[in-house]
């Protein structure tokens, strides 16, 4: 997590103060048909900023713009980290079709400060 934290602090909006307080565990075996469906991250429980950890195989992640009609595609190499937030956290789906998996298993780690933890950390301080 401390490194996933200081890779996450060097990017704009989210700075040195960012802690990711939840992550989840998602593994995409390619053979059996798994994707992941455009969608954004819950954009009120999950805060400001997401960062995914990609493990094992080789990826791209499509980016859809949510009102309009532009796509990029992003690649995400084994071991890479994605950060999303600003435009690409509010204003874009992201996805990965099947095909764009590019090997056996891919896992991913993504973390978040959940807006829970935001308000009960607020509380305690």
């Amino acid at each position: 997590v401390d490194a996933v934290r200081e890779r996450a602090s060097h990017v704009p909006h989210i700075g040195s103060t960012w802690e990711p307080t939840e992550a989840n565990a998602i593994a995409y075996v390619p053979r059996l048909g798994h994707s992941l469906e455009p969608h954004a991250d819950d954009r009120n429980l999950s805060g400001p900023a997401i960062a995914t950890l990609s493990l094992g195989a080789d990826a791209i992640m499509t980016f859809t713009e949510e009102k309009g009609t532009r796509r990029v595609r992003v690649p995400l190499p084994r071991r890479s980290i994605a950060i999303q937030t600003g435009p690409s956290r509010y204003a874009w789906l992201h996805s990965i079709q099947n095909g764009d998996l590019q090997g056996e298993l891919r896992v991913s780690l993504t973390f978040r400060r959940g807006k829970f933890e935001m308000e009960r950390r607020d509380c305690w301080e």
